[in-house]
């Protein structure tokens, strides 16, 4: 932590980022400690091999420095509180007792997402700021429940799982993700169990770097995991791709960034090996997967794009629908019919098109008799949230 103290004072730094400000102030401080970039990085983390990280956050490389780092700088640097502060520190609106705990989320975990949040968003409300801790809780706790399955499936693998998930509980996210890839090399054997063994790790990796927003990383575990075991096991690797598709696809309505796309592309390499006369549901399935993507997308994106985006999400429904009939599949017809109606609204609307928002409106009413009984409250609530707005614009047309 920072001493007390008065602060120092040091030319301008750069203010694009904290990572450039603190950057800065490094770099005046080692002056004035008379320090080589090899001795900073000794004092400051005992090996000189992290020379080069020092170099990078003198040049303003890094925007977003990890708070270990900056808090052995700041000790071995001398850095005062009110220098950090001048930089721009990450802080975030204060919490409500208990609310962490109640979430189970540990101190050091809390202390990183944290920093994270307030490096993204410094001037959000404590509103948004627990928002964004209870949905990377549910992202926590679906990581926990695979690495439990893992624990479970192997005790090779126990030992590893519980340094990760204490690494977690540290907030050492990287750390958790190395100990992953550590376990992975471990199961690398060539047979189904162990291909499926050494996928689950890989798309825990995934996991992992959706807890710390790190989307590219995500798709990229995602997309390797389902390959290694669409050589063995096409079907299995169907069926994981629109696990990873569903995950990113929530990742995506929650926070900003790639998901929603990467959750498209995921449905669209699902489409390109299953096809509706060899497996109808899956391919269904698949098309409601990219439906909804879809459809969250072009809500948020609007413009051209958008319309293009819900254009894409109609026809994914509607194609779905050809396989979930009323009579065949009721609860998939029922959920698959609201989706278009509330698709067709949303385009319609988008577009001043009276007679999309009309066939919208039809079918959110044809289908919430059945919705009602599949779906959540929140769920039927948003629909006839839609349907509301679809009469709105038709009275007043």
């Amino acid at each position: 932590m920072a001493r007390s103290g008065n602060s120092s004072k040091f030319p301008e730094p750069n203010r694009d980022s904290f990572g450039a400000r603190f950057g800065a102030l490094m770099l005046a401080r080692r002056g004035v400690e008379g320090l080589t970039q090899q001795q900073l990085a000794v004092r400051a983390f005992g090996e000189e091999g992290r020379v080069n990280r020092i170099s990078e956050l003198e040049n303003g490389k890094v925007a977003k420095p990890q708070q270990k780092t900056v808090d052995a700088l700041v000790v071995a640097l001398a850095i005062t509180e009110q220098d950090l502060r001048d930089c721009g520190v990450p802080s975030v609106p204060s919490l409500p007792e208990g609310f962490a705990a109640e979430l189970g989320l540990a101190e050091g975990l809390l202390g990183r997402l944290a920093w994270d949040f307030g490096h993204d968003k410094p001037r959000a409300s404590a509103a948004e700021y627990q928002r964004f801790l209870r949905d990377k809780a549910d992202e926590l706790r679906t990581m926990r429940t695979e690495l439990e399955a893992l624990k479970d499936a192997d005790a090779r693998l126990g030992n590893q799982v519980a340094a990760a998930e204490a690494a977690l509980d540290a907030g050492e996210i990287e750390e958790a993700e190395a100990i992953l890839a550590s376990a992975r090399e471990l199961s690398q054997e060539r047979s189904l169990q162990a291909v499926r063994q050494t996928a689950d790790i890989i798309a825990l990796q995934g996991l992992a770097a959706l807890l710390r927003n790190d989307v590219d990383a995500a798709f990229g575990a995602f997309t390797s995991a389902a390959d290694m075991v669409g050589a063995l096991a096409p079907t299995e690797a169907h069926e994981r791709r629109c696990a990873y598709s569903d995950a990113l696809r929530i990742h995506g309505d929650r926070f900003p960034g790639p998901a929603l796309a990467d959750a498209v592309a995921l449905a669209e390499a699902n489409l390109r090996t299953c096809s509706r006369t060899d497996h109808p549901t899956d391919w269904a399935r698949t098309q409601n997967n990219l439906a909804n993507a879809l459809q969250i997308l072009g809500k948020r994106t609007g413009g051209d794009a958008g319309r293009r985006a819900l254009e894409r999400a109609v026809a994914a429904y509607e194609a779905a629908l050809q396989v979930f009939t009323r009579d065949a599949m009721p609860a998939n017809w029922g959920k698959g019919s609201m989706a278009l109606g509330m698709a067709r609204v949303r385009l319609g609307l988008a577009t001043d098109n009276r007679t999309l928002v009309d066939q919208g409106a039809n079918g959110i009413d044809e289908a919430l008799e059945v919705y009602t009984t599949v779906a959540s409250e929140a769920d039927v609530e948003a629909a006839r949230e839609t349907r509301a707005a679809a009469q709105r614009y038709l009275d007043e047309a």
